[in-house]
């Protein structure tokens, strides 16, 4: 691996990243164990997945916030300040004020949506949560903007964006100031957040991550400029003009984006077999499609398709980059852990050969034939959606289990942690 650029001193403890990640698997699992009780105790159960109706918004902003947000914020906690030297103050309560905050939107949310209730309160939440961002998250970026790399900051923005929007909307609901369409207001909402954040945060991140972990060459710095300030500016133009032959910008986008990180990874220099890459192969797959899809007819025909497509891009980036970061995180921590323990023992003048033949690996953290499993599970699962309404049953099942399988391999990787860490003497984390 190549540890070129990190500041391994600013880490926050691994117990944040890990809640965070915990937590995600276990609201897209109680999620969707709602959904299961839905179908037996609804006679039209299909009413309820349409776009149009409230119960597939809340539903989305399930995923959306309850295992979306929960992922990206449990790993920015880790990268900013131990990729780009960010510090975030205070981690560990700013880490629980946001999962209580996250919480509580969804929760508002959700009430709003079933009784047109609590607007005002979910509003203020809404600006609370973007305070918090701005001050331990945007700031902090800006005091430390990384030119070859700006993503970051520029991802966040947006963040900030897409939430004043939706803040706005729901203050407006009771102050009226102003007729906004929800519609509208959803769509522009839905973009800024999915091209404007998350698509941008993941190109971001695999900028870093792609030649961290498969020591392969850096991403020409014209490419990161072009796609960094590219999909964050397509992303404000989408908010004022609003034309659909924006549409062509983004699919060049893609298609440049797609182009070289296949190349880099190609001629990559650790060609070992993983099935990460496979992951993020596919990812590059699904993202070919979306936009072969935008350019023959980027119309509302298609949007279930696209939209579906793009959950799996998503999930296909996130997964792997999951089964990369969570071993890297556990060796990481524990060799740090271990050889803080064994400078105080020589400081002291401690035998430490009982902490030197205590030997740990990445590998240690994985089950290896369970992350295989898991991809081919994946391929299987969005295979099986084109017969959806025929096994609408199995197919929430398939998803349920497709969410186990990392949420097992997390469970697996803290008890390792933990294990080594008694060998080590320690047993806080």
């Amino acid at each position: 691996m190549n540890f070129t650029g990190i500041f391994p001193e600013q880490g926050p403890k691994i117990s944040i990243p890990f809640r965070f990640y915990f937590l995600a698997h276990l609201n897209i699992i109680i999620g969707f164990l709602y959904l299961f009780y839905k179908f037996f105790s609804e006679s039209d159960f299909i009413k309820l997945l349409s776009f149009e109706s409230h119960h597939f918004l809340i539903l989305f902003h399930c995923f959306s916030i309850g295992f979306l947000l929960f992922i990206i914020f449990g790993s920015l906690f880790q990268m900013l300040p131990v990729v780009l030297g960010v510090i975030i103050k205070h981690n560990e309560f700013v880490s629980n004020f946001m999962i209580i905050l996250l919480y509580l939107i969804y929760y508002l949310f959700s009430i709003y949506f079933v009784y047109f209730q609590h607007s005002l309160i979910l509003g203020f939440i809404i600006l609370i949560f973007i305070i918090l961002i701005v001050v331990y998250f945007i700031i902090p970026l800006v005091k430390t903007y990384n030119i070859e790399n700006p993503g970051f900051f520029l991802s966040l923005f947006s963040f900030i964006i897409g939430l004043s929007i939706i803040a706005i909307y729901f203050l407006n609901l009771n102050f009226l100031l102003h007729d906004i369409n929800l519609f509208t207001i959803r769509r522009i909402h839905g973009i800024i957040m999915l091209i404007g954040f998350v698509q941008q945060l993941i190109i971001s991140v695999t900028f870093q991550v792609i030649p961290m972990f498969y020591v392969s060459k850096n991403y020409p710095q014209i490419i990161k400029s072009i796609l960094n300030y590219g999909y964050f500016f397509l992303s404000i133009l989408i908010l004022l003009i609003q034309h659909n032959s924006l549409i062509y910008f983004y699919i060049i986008f893609n298609l440049i984006y797609i182009i070289t990180t296949i190349n880099i990874l190609l001629k990559r220099s650790r060609k070992l077999k993983d099935s990460t890459i496979k992951f993020f192969i596919l990812g590059l797959i699904l993202l070919f499609i979306i936009s072969i899809i935008l350019l023959v007819d980027f119309k509302y025909n298609y949007f279930s398709i696209i939209l579906f497509l793009f959950i799996n891009y998503i999930l296909s980036f996130i997964y792997g980059m999951f089964y990369k970061i969570v071993p890297f995180l556990s060796w990481f921590h524990l060799q740090s852990i271990k050889n803080r323990k064994m400078f105080d023992l020589l400081k002291s003048g401690k035998d430490t050969n009982s902490l030197f033949f205590i030997q740990f690996h990445m590998s240690d953290f994985i089950i290896k034939k369970l992350e295989n499993i898991h991809f081919i599970y994946f391929i299987i699962c969005i295979l099986f959606f084109i017969t959806i309404k025929q096994f609408l049953f199995f197919y929430i099942i398939m998803i349920l289990l497709f969410f186990t399988i990392p949420l097992i391999q997390l469970c697996y990787a803290i008890y390792k942690f933990k294990k080594i860490l008694d060998k080590i003497g320690l047993t806080i984390i």
